[in-house]
């Protein structure tokens, strides 16, 4: 019995031990579980700590972005305004320069019509003195009176002749200053020195003028030939009636037959010169005509390029990831084309290669749209060029340099929206 109470005695430690380790278990089972349940809420706190980090990080970075949007806005305002402003100073001097030249054209008018003045001055006292001369010899036949009224003309016709050649050379004066104002302006913008263009008048007006001037010109030279002719014929009867060359009427004749000889060539000469000057002025003008409008084009180039260039980078920097996924029925791809390798040429700032061209647009609005939607799609490295000869904008995020290695990414497009309408495009520069 004792040793039976003993067993049972040591039975019952045994439970009441096995019970305590039960119970302990117990407690840690229930702190092992406390301790991961404030795990979890600490791993979900961490996790709501990092999201809202993450939605500040973004806050953020949409913030920065619309600042730098709005600055570089406030940017364009202000260079936009400041062009505005060159370009108004430019046209302002422009004028004053304009005024400065017609006030010196009109001053130069004044002095060719003095000039002018002067000589029929010169003339008539020198007709007058011839006139005295020829009465104090008393030549009163009929040889000298014809030999008088037809050197009264030529006398006439020389003073339209010097007219006619002031007229002229005033006009070549101002095609030539025209050119020069051209060439200054070409030459200014190849330095890179930009300035507002400046209107050239038209010259319909002015090149009838001048025609007129040229063909009056020449018709008196013929006319003026013509009198000479005439007199040097009267002259020789006038010798066969009085030999003497010595006489004074002869003398007179002689004197003034030379005299309109050599008004008669410095007016052909002149002529001659001025035709030369204004045929080189002509194939001078044409050319900077040309050249300014290469330079027009090409900076007209430029500046549609500087433009899409910033234009990108902006869509870019503010177009963020879409919340919900986009599909292909949300894009516009433009212009439909086979799937056969298009030739592009004379692209201006890009590369020889193989594109894979995912749309094309003439809108430049409708290209925005596609590249926001494939930013928003994920295509960070989106990009376009222009071709001028077609007026298109062509939208690519891949080139390639050889047509198998563009023919293989073209059968690897993947299932992104923006690449179901893949084109395969190559640009010969």
């Amino acid at each position: 019995a004792a040793e039976e109470s003993r067993l049972a005695e040591e039975q019952r430690l045994r439970d009441e031990q096995a019970a305590e380790e039960a119970r302990l278990a117990e407690e840690q089972r229930l702190r092992d579980e406390q301790v991961a349940e404030e795990a979890r809420l600490a791993e979900e706190q961490r996790l709501r700590d990092e999201q809202v980090a993450e939605e500040a990080r973004l806050a953020e970075e949409q913030r920065l972005r619309d600042e730098q949007a709005a600055e570089e806005a406030r940017l364009a305002e202000e260079a936009r305004l400041a062009e505005e402003q060159r370009i108004r100073d430019e046209q302002a001097k422009a004028l004053e320069e304009e005024a400065r030249i017609q006030e010196q054209q009109e001053a130069a008018e004044r002095e060719a019509e003095e000039e002018e003045e002067r000589l029929a001055e010169e003339q008539r006292l020198q007709e007058e003195e011839d006139a005295r001369l020829l009465k104090n010899s008393n030549a009163t036949d009929a040889l000298a009176t014809s030999f008088s009224k037809i050197q009264n003309q030529a006398n006439d016709s020389s003073i339209l002749q010097e007219k006619l050649i002031v007229n002229l050379n005033r006009s070549v004066d101002s095609k030539q200053e025209t050119l020069d104002e051209l060439k200054k302006e070409n030459d200014l913008r190849d330095q890179g020195i930009v300035s507002a263009p400046k209107t050239f008048k038209s010259t319909a007006g002015q090149n009838a003028r001048l025609e007129d001037y040229k063909n009056r010109l020449d018709n008196v030279i013929v006319s003026q030939d013509q009198k000479i002719a005439q007199l040097e014929e009267l002259y020789k009867k006038r010798l066969k009636k009085v030999r003497n060359k010595k006489d004074a009427d002869n003398v007179i004749f002689k004197e003034n037959i030379e005299k309109l000889k050599r008004n008669q060539q410095i007016a052909i000469a002149s002529r001659d010169d001025l035709n030369s000057k204004l045929e080189g002025i002509k194939i001078a003008t044409e050319v900077e005509r040309n050249r300014r409008i290469k330079r027009a084009d090409y900076d007209n180039d430029d500046e549609r390029y500087a433009k899409d260039r910033a234009r990108l980078e902006n869509i870019k920097s503010s177009t963020p990831i879409a919340s919900t996924p986009l599909t292909k029925e949300d894009f516009n791809f433009g212009e439909r084309y086979s799937n056969t390798i298009h030739i592009l040429k004379n692209i201006k700032n890009v590369k020889n290669g193989y594109y894979l061209i995912l749309a094309v647009h003439t809108d430049a609005q409708e290209r925005d749209d596609f590249l926001r939607k494939a930013i928003a799609s994920g295509q960070s490295n989106i990009n376009f060029f222009y071709n001028v000869s077609t007026s298109k904008y062509y939208i690519y995020y891949q080139k390639f340099n050889d047509a198998a290695a563009a023919q293989d990414a073209m059968t690897k497009s993947g299932r992104k929206p923006y690449n179901t309408k893949r084109v395969l495009f190559k640009v010969e520069n």
